[in-house]
């Protein structure tokens, strides 16, 4: 399992969803070779309402995880309501 609760992070060149080779990456190849032995890899993802520009565009690439075999999940907290260690954005 694998929590996030950034509202921001550093953006890599965007991804081309037809183009595998530009976005698979040793991550991924660990994701799948785990869950093709029957392991769960879970991740979800805490994010502050309004959505900031960052999480649309990790939002945008979250199917590179799901193609891979994470069960990946989203879960939205209103403005204001800080969960410990969550930075909002700014």
């Amino acid at each position: 399992m694998h929590l996030e609760m950034r509202d921001s992070y550093m953006r890599d060149d965007p991804y081309k969803p037809v183009d595998r080779t530009s976005w698979w990456r040793p991550w991924l190849d660990v994701v799948t070779e785990a869950t093709a032995r029957g392991v769960a890899m879970r991740r979800l993802r805490v994010v502050s309402e309004p959505l900031s520009d960052c999480i649309r565009y990790e939002y945008d690439g979250t199917f590179t995880n799901v193609e891979a075999g994470e069960d990946v999940r989203w879960l939205p907290q209103p403005a204001g309501v800080g969960l410990p260690h969550h930075h909002p954005a700014e």
